[in-house]
């Protein structure tokens, strides 16, 4: 018989496991969403295309907000129907950049440059607004550049569709021939691209990704404006929006280029606001949407489930920890005998199909035997995608995945503690990582201690004569913080 901290302990492994597995099982429901085709617009045949004002905040970006100014001025639209307005926060020559530009193109870029960093990235938006003449806002980032037809293929749709109230476009990296910008790349086709677009074909909520979107004027002063009491403003506001009745569409054949981050320090920014951003959404508009009366439950469920997937990350890592007691605390004979068991296996398999990284974790056997099962399907997926450089980008994005266990649990618990949250913008040129040495020092040292934590309780186990091949699954989290450790500390010292 197990006594009670050891069925607790058990019911902790199998319940922080089923619940990223469930939202995993989200993803079956997109994947079929996609294959829905949306309706083409054809490019229509206006007296007089709509006025659109092209917003960027900017700031500390002089490196590389002229590449962006250059594509904004040679995109296919008319010319006496398109403006840029720029509202630069930065301290340093970025202003002298942005000046020069004004004076050359006075008659279609204005420059409005601010003294203090008031609302971050959401006050300068809210700041455009006040200088915007047109109807319509193309919002960019320094380094966002868009393609020359870009608005040519998203303003029609604004045209077909008053209650439209935002569009956004697809988002990719001009630089895909490191590891790094592969993985990051990998991330971003399936949030930026894959997820959004089966949410916009199933006409559910989407979010705004910060860049590479048309919003018209009319629904962005209809809720109010740019809030900046999230540090992820662009999915505040793409939520407010629906939930007041304006739609969200996603056009993938409408592109935007931008430049990935230089180095694996700088993608731990991005990563852990994306991580933070959502969950403070969450808390800012989860009853909202539960007792919204326009909205039907499946427009519901996938909105939250949208807002709540960083939660995914704290509890994997608490099924690692949980893992981990299991195999210390349970008997072994009745650990190998649950997992050849009927409900042990169809366990496995549920994780398996479901979330596989999680189902490796908690029961290392039946997976790897399904993954050898499907690893000429995985070989040919692999050579189709150009072999190496596909293979690289998952194993990459697995990594960034692995990392996110930790930054998705620090971010949790600074939202707890209620720490301050600053909004930090993606540092985009080498040696400008606006975080400290000091503060990647200490996540490549939570990794290793982390890992080392695991490392010591898979060998424990072992020297307990308690060896099962199931607990090979906890090695996979520790070995990926030790890659990712030696990846930061590398950057570090370099």
């Amino acid at each position: 018989m197990l006594s009670s901290i050891q069925i607790l302990v058990f019911i902790g492994m199998v319940l922080s496991a089923l619940v990223p597995c469930i939202l995993g099982l989200n993803n079956h429901i997109l994947l079929y969403l996609s294959r829905k085709k949306i309706r083409r617009l054809k490019t229509p045949r206006l007296n007089e295309w709509p006025m659109v004002t092209i917003q960027i905040a900017t700031y500390n970006e002089g490196d590389i907000i002229a590449s962006t100014l250059d594509k904004c001025l040679e995109m296919d639209y008319p010319e006496d129907r398109l403006e840029i307005v720029i509202v630069d926060d930065s301290t340093d020559e970025t202003i002298e950049v942005l000046r020069r530009y004004e004076a050359k193109y006075s008659h279609k870029i204005r420059v409005i440059h601010r003294s203090s960093r008031e609302g971050y990235k959401a006050g300068a938006l809210q700041t455009a607004i006040r200088y915007s003449r047109g109807d319509f806002f193309l919002i960019l980032d320094a380094d966002t550049r868009p393609q020359k037809d870009f608005l040519k293929k998203t303003i029609p749709y604004l045209v077909d569709d008053e209650r439209l109230g935002f569009v956004q476009g697809r988002i990719e990296y001009i630089d895909d021939s490191s590891w790094l910008v592969r993985s990051i790349s990998a991330v971003n086709r399936w949030y930026g691209w894959f997820l959004q677009s089966s949410l916009s074909k199933g006409d559910f909520f989407i979010a705004f990704q910060g860049r590479g979107g048309v919003f018209r004027r009319a629904a962005v002063e209809d809720v109010g404006g740019w809030q900046s009491d999230t540090i992820t403003e662009d999915l505040d506001i793409s939520y407010r929006m629906q939930m007041k009745g304006w739609r969200g569409l996603f056009v993938e054949d409408a592109v935007c280029l931008e430049t990935a981050p230089p180095s694996y320090t700088a993608a731990t920014v991005q990563f852990n606001r994306h991580l933070k951003g959502p969950m403070q959404n969450l808390l800012k508009h989860c009853s909202k949407i539960v007792k919204a009366n326009n909205l039907s439950i499946s427009k519901k469920v996938e909105a939250l489930i949208l807002i709540a997937n960083p939660l995914i990350y704290p509890f994997a890592l608490s099924c690692v920890v949980f893992t981990a007691l299991t195999y210390m605390l349970l008997p072994r004979n009745f650990l190998v005998n649950f997992w050849l068991s009927p409900i042990g296996i169809l366990l496995a398999i549920f994780t398996f199909i479901s979330f596989p990284y999680i189902s490796l974790i908690i029961s290392f056997q039946l997976p790897v035997l399904l993954l050898i099962m499907a690893f000429p399907v995985l070989l040919l997926i692999a050579k189709r995608r150009s072999s190496g450089n596909y293979a690289k980008g998952i194993l990459g994005a697995m990594l960034i995945w692995n990392d996110n266990m930790l930054n998705g649990t620090v971010s949790l618990v600074e939202m707890l503690i209620r720490k301050e949250s600053t909004w930090t913008p993606t540092p985009k040129i080498k040696g400008k990582c606006s975080k400290s040495t000091v503060r990647a020092f200490s996540e490549a040292i939570l990794r290793v201690i982390s890992a080392s934590l695991i490392l010591s309780c898979i060998m424990l186990i072992t020297f307990q004569g308690r060896f099962t091949i199931n607990i090979l699954g906890l090695s996979l989290p520790a070995v990926g913080w030790i890659l990712s450790s030696f990846i930061l500390l590398g950057e570090i010292f370099r």
